[in-house]
């Protein structure tokens, strides 16, 4: 499978770069798949490869494969768009193609995105296409995977019957390929559509054969869920206090895995069930625990719940303003998260035949006090709309004034910035000409005048002559090579030959391998690209060989979608915290602001990758 990536990047790059190309599309699309959710400019580039040379070799199975991988880069992305054009394009050709398993590896990941924005019919049309793939074909987890995920969906359009005949087929399926953890699972799917089917007796079995076997793998994760289902069943049967035990158990559980959102529905599970044994008070405290955690995790289901519960408890306490401030809450909640009319649900529910009783009565107390108050009011309301009608224009004049006045120094320091660059740019060239111009044609000549000298005075042969003049010659072309350094001849000829240049003087010395790949690169770019780029290559050259204890660099220079893409890989130690903060990171991020570009820089294991994007239409 191209997504089961066991070999090191740096590894995968070495076959690659040994591999004709006819057979470089599935090591790119391994390599690709690595980079997905880590630097996904990589993962498409790779992707794009890999698609590239599948069409130019018509390499039909590649082709199709390659789809999966861009749309998985583009999952990661969050550009849904984008990987269901590219999942769509690929069932089309492995249809055409007879790949009738890639085929059903495609519509179940169809399947799976329709079923996550609820639209069931088309998800269950695209599992049942996969479904009689996966049914002929030898793996049992595909064939497991794919009745799980029908019975999801029968379970979401509450087709309680249909869910649980392909739970139960799941199950057998796991099985035959002793999956204990997926075993476990499926008894737990069972129970609850168990609950949904109003038979308790046999959800707490299913339940409970879970958790045996989640102690026996010493599994913990899904135990909660189960401890839910038991719960449930207790509660179906009028047993309120083994419920409340039961979903103490589950609490339990989810607290050891620290996992905070099954926590909050634990303490809301709870707090209904004392609600059902008419113990508020401790009703009201585990809601309010559940509360508390759903609003940090944003649960907007889980809310919409603990505001139903609270509701009911403040109802029966005699709570009525309260009881109206949760129920109003939960309307807008509910109405949040289903996105749909509220008004035949709430019409036929407890809370709001409840509270529509309390809303009656305490609207006729306030009736006389309001008439009362009415005119008081009104004089108020007058006074407090002239004095928001004038704050309101004194806070939009000061708006005004000060997103003009950061405009201005924004501007300003954009300037600045410019100028110090130019001017600093500027003076390089000017010590560089001064260089290789003054000093270091003075050098050749003061070694061809003492050569002179000695063949005159018959020294030509002293060994402590000639040391000087050999010392006074490397001064001489170290001080070339500095002025070379500092304005570049070779960028007269493009960046991409003062890179090849700057890389093969700087690492061939050191004995430290590299690799420079560039495309789409050969016309000469703006200048204040070239300089900007030339100036970070030697930035991030001068980190790896102070600070990086490198061996082996990849180097990639290429236009995608009207960008410059630079990125500079290294097998070293990584970045550290004090290395980032440092002046020559500084130097970059400036670099790179001043011609509106981005830059990155990603941890891996081993080394860095650095990544530099700049926009050409904005240079």
């Amino acid at each position: 499978m191209v997504g089961q990536v066991t070999t090191k990047p740096d590894s995968l790059r070495a076959v690659i770069k040994s591999l004709p190309e006819n057979k470089k599309p599935l090591d790119l699309m391994r390599l690709s798949f690595y980079y997905a959710g880590i630097n996904n400019d990589s993962a498409l580039y790779l992707a794009d490869r890999a698609l590239k040379i599948s069409k130019k070799y018509r390499d039909s199975i590649n082709i199709i494969r390659a789809h999966r991988i861009k749309g998985v880069a583009y999952f990661e992305i969050g550009n849904t768009d984008s990987m269901m054009l590219h999942y769509n394009r690929g069932a089309e050709l492995a249809l055409k193609s007879n790949e009738e398993l890639q085929y059903a590896h495609f519509k179940n990941n169809i399947g799976n995105h329709l079923l996550s924005r609820s639209v069931y019919d088309k998800a269950i049309e695209n599992f049942y296409e996969a479904k009689r793939v996966y049914d002929v074909y030898p793996d049992l987890y595909d064939r497991a995977m794919i009745n799980n995920n029908l019975s999801l969906a029968y379970r979401d359009i509450n087709d309680y019957d249909k869910a649980l005949k392909f739970a139960r087929l799941g199950l057998e399926v796991r099985k035959q390929i002793k999956d204990s953890v997926d075993i476990a699972n499926s008894l737990s799917n069972i129970a609850s559509i168990y609950i949904l089917l109003n038979k308790p007796e046999e959800a707490r079995t299913a339940a409970e054969k879970a958790i045996d076997i989640s102690h026996q793998i010493n599994d913990t994760r899904h135990i909660p869920n189960s401890y839910v289902h038991i719960a449930c069943s207790y509660r179906i049967e009028g047993d309120c206090e083994k419920g409340i035990e039961a979903y103490k158990k589950a609490l339990e559980y989810s607290t050891v895995n620290e996992n905070q959102a099954i926590e909050a529905e634990n303490y809301n599970s709870i707090a209904y069930a004392l609600y059902e044994c008419d113990r508020y008070d401790e009703s009201i405290e585990n809601a309010e625990l559940s509360l508390k955690l759903s609003r940090e995790l944003d649960l907007k289901y889980t809310l919409s719940e603990v505001y139903y519960i609270l509701a009911l408890n403040h109802i029966q306490k005699g709570n009525s303003e309260l009881a109206i401030e949760f129920t109003e809450k939960w309307k807008e909640q509910y109405t949040l998260v289903y996105n749909n009319d509220l008004n035949d649900v709430i019409a036929e529910s407890e809370v709001s035949y409840r509270v529509d009783d309390y809303k009656r009565k305490i609207e006729l107390e306030k009736l006389k006090k309001e008439q009362e108050a009415y005119k008081n009011k009104v004089l108020w309301y007058a006074i407090a709309g002239i004095l928001v009608i004038v704050s309101l224009l004194i806070f939009f004049l000061y708006q005004f004034n000060r997103r003009k006045h950061e405009k201005a120094l924004a501007a300003e320091k954009d300037k600045n910035f410019k100028a110090i660059i130019y001017a600093e740019e500027k003076e390089r060239q000017r010590i560089a000409r001064e260089l290789h111009d003054g000093i270091v044609q003075q050098l050749g000549a003061t070694v061809i005048k003492a050569q002179n000298t000695l063949v005159k005075i018959g020294a030509e042969q002293n060994a402590q002559a000639q040391s000087i003049i050999t010392d006074i010659e490397n001064t001489g072309r170290e001080v070339r090579d500095l002025s070379h350094q500092m304005m570049p001849r070779a960028l007269e000829s493009g960046l991409v030959t003062a890179l090849e240049e700057l890389f093969a003087s700087t690492f061939s010395p050191l004995q430290i391998s590299y690799d420079f790949e560039h495309r789409d690169v050969e016309n000469k770019l703006p200048d204040n690209v070239e300089i900007t780029l030339y100036r970070i290559a030697q930035e991030l050259v001068n980190n790896i060989i102070k600070h990086s204890q490198a061996t082996s660099i990849q180097i990639q220079l290429f236009i995608m979608v009207s960008n410059v893409i630079f990125m500079m890989e290294d097998n070293g130690v990584g970045l550290k915290k004090s290395s980032s903060q440092g002046i020559g990171m500084k130097n970059i991020k400036t670099r790179v602001d001043l011609i509106k570009g981005d830059v990155k820089f990603n941890i891996l294991e081993p080394g860095t990758l650095a990544t530099i994007k700049i926009p050409l239409d904005e240079n």
